[in-house]
């Protein structure tokens, strides 16, 4: 099938199937979105119009038909613009095996966010530091 406008640069559009048995409105997406827009839905052949056929309800994780699709009909929803997840650190759960060699840099040991008990030593690497450090 042709494709008309710009190629995606990064990554691809990612595709859903429903099975549908006459009766069920709501299905649970692959993947959360942020809005009705953000997916294209397919209904035997069709493109559906967002929250006109179909809506996103719980969070962008769920699709709500307007009317069930019927068992037999091909439905499809390609993801447009999947939601970007980002996990938050938890605090106080990195610790120095995380961190690469040489991350802890002179300026980190100057301004005092780095105190005498983080600091393993080696005098060749930098002794004019953390004599300023350690005052």
């Amino acid at each position: 099938m042709a494709y008309i406008g710009r190629d995606v640069t990064y990554g691809l559009f990612e595709v859903q199937y429903i099975t549908a048995n006459s009766s069920t409105t709501s299905f649970t997406l692959d993947y959360a979105v942020g809005a009705a827009s953000s997916i294209l839905v397919v209904y035997g052949g069709v493109i559906q119009e967002p929250d006109t056929a179909y809506s996103i309800t719980s969070g962008g994780t769920t699709i709500t038909f307007s009317e069930a699709p019927v068992t037999g009909t091909t439905t499809y929803i390609v993801y447009m613009a999947k939601q970007l997840t980002v996990a938050t650190v938890a605090d106080n759960s990195i610790t120095t095996a995380k961190l690469a060699n040489n991350s802890v840099t002179s300026a980190k040991i100057v301004d005092g966010t780095i105190t005498r008990a983080d600091l393993s030593f080696d005098p060749e690497d930098d002794a004019t530091a953390l004599a300023i450090a350690l005052g």
